[in-house]
């Protein structure tokens, strides 16, 4: 049987306050490929050993052991492939390991880089408790890894209602202040993502 979360959406057992939303982090993280040497073995952040086995298994070996890692720091997660095509897509209980084709590790000497993307389950609004979750993603990935978050990168977020969707009238005010405040909005972005 699985355990159902309180602060995580579930469509099996839908709340009257269904407004929800879920992230997507974008980042590079810096491996050495097998039998390489670690530039600097006193950095405590997991380099090696992350990647093993021929160059076309590592994308799929990095996703598996962040998965992982976040496993161990009690973070519900798997490891998924992008490409998948399954439909109950975000309505997963946990958080999702993928690797994303957009993202461009930097060039930094003695290191690869590998792209991650890892998405929230989607959580309701409300509580504390998602903010903390988030919290210890980001901490367990900084403690653990080498990453780079560089323009290529981003933080996405989706806001829903559940799976009901939103009503006209409130789609028609969100757009009707998108397109009046757009440009107080873009404020908010750097430059280089304001016209990406």
């Amino acid at each position: 049987m699985d355990v159902i979360t309180p602060h995580i959406f579930s469509p099996f057992e839908p709340r009257q306050d269904n407004l929800t939303f879920g992230l997507e982090l974008e980042f590079a993280i810096a491996y050495i490929p097998p039998n390489g040497q670690n530039p600097n073995p006193k950095d405590p952040r997991q380099v090696t050993g992350i990647v093993t086995g021929p160059r076309k298994t590592w994308i799929a070996n990095l996703r598996k052991h962040v998965a992982t890692t976040l496993r161990s720091a009690g973070i519900s997660a798997v490891a998924n492939s992008p490409y998948s095509d399954d439909p109950t897509r975000g309505t997963e209980p946990f958080w999702s390991v993928k690797h994303d084709d957009t993202i461009k590790g930097p060039q930094l000497e003695g290191h690869l880089f590998l792209p991650i993307e890892i998405n929230s389950p989607p959580f309701y609004f409300g509580s504390d408790e998602p903010f903390r979750e988030i919290e210890t993603v980001c901490k367990v990935m900084k403690e653990n890894y080498i990453i780079s978050c560089n323009r290529s990168c981003g933080v996405h977020v989706h806001v829903g209602n559940g799976l009901q969707g939103f009503r006209y009238e409130a789609m028609q005010n969100l757009l009707a202040i998108i397109w009046t405040f757009e440009p107080q909005i873009e404020t908010v972005h750097p430059l280089h993502r304001v016209n990406n």
